[in-house]
């Protein structure tokens, strides 16, 4: 295959920390609505509301607060007391002004990319929220091209390189979802490196024997990023 010459990165749990920020949100919920439900019954309720809503709201913070208010209401007792809804939307607000944790590693990654290859920043959510993780992130000017996206698919894939002036067989996607960054870029011709994050959210889970058998790579952390690049290139 022709050399690579850009390297595109998903953000949320590739870059920073991401899924701690929900986990967190949904053991304050669990708590919250513990005198009606058993937290398990709590978050299997809100777990599924959020899969089914991500097709209607999207994805990000302002679609699982529809979410939690939604569970809230299937899950009490009765109806929902003001000081519940003001406490669940306190949750949203602080999830929102959590501060942005890079990932060990990023930034030495990053120095050592960006001499050799274009990066480009490819992230899926609200473009509000993604727009100001970037910005607070301290990491936005090591990228030449930087999109948010409503979806990572196929489709969307081509548009977005066809943008930044990438050709699918010179470019490597980075990620740490199977379902959203490294199979719909395999399936226009680019290369992909699975950096799986322990949290990732169960709605970006794929089954492993599905997988295509060459392509990708996975790696156990994005300080192993550089190393994995060159093997791609030699293969």
């Amino acid at each position: 295959m022709p050399p690579l010459t850009t390297i595109g990165f998903d953000a949320d749990d590739t870059l920073w920390e991401n899924e701690t920020n929900y986990h967190a949100a949904k053991r304050r919920f669990a708590a919250l609505l513990s005198p009606a439900q058993p937290e398990e019954r709590a978050l299997a309720v809100l777990d599924e509301i959020e899969v089914r809503n991500v097709e209607v709201y999207g994805y990000g913070i302002k679609s699982y607060s529809l979410s939690m208010l939604e569970a809230a209401a299937r899950l009490a007792t009765g109806p929902l007391e003001p000081a519940l809804l003001d406490s669940l939307l306190a949750i949203a607000r602080d999830m929102l002004r959590t501060p942005v944790e890079l990932i060990d590693g990023v930034v030495d990654v990053l120095q050592q990319l960006t001499p050799r290859y274009r990066l480009i920043l490819l992230t899926k959510g609200d473009l509000f929220e993604q727009q100001s993780k970037i910005r607070r992130s301290g990491i936005a000017d090591r990228f030449a091209f930087i999109r948010v996206l409503h979806a990572k698919t196929p489709e969307v894939y081509r548009e977005v390189l066809h943008d930044a002036g990438a050709p699918a067989e010179q470019f490597v996607m980075v990620g740490n979802s199977l379902r959203s960054d490294v199979l719909p870029a395999l399936a226009i011709g680019a290369r992909a490196i699975f950096v799986p994050h322990p949290l990732t959210w169960s709605h970006e889970h794929v089954q492993p024997e599905t997988m295509p058998g060459s392509g990708w790579i996975e790696i156990a952390s994005i300080a192993k990023l550089p190393a994995a690049i060159q093997a791609l290139e030699d293969e």
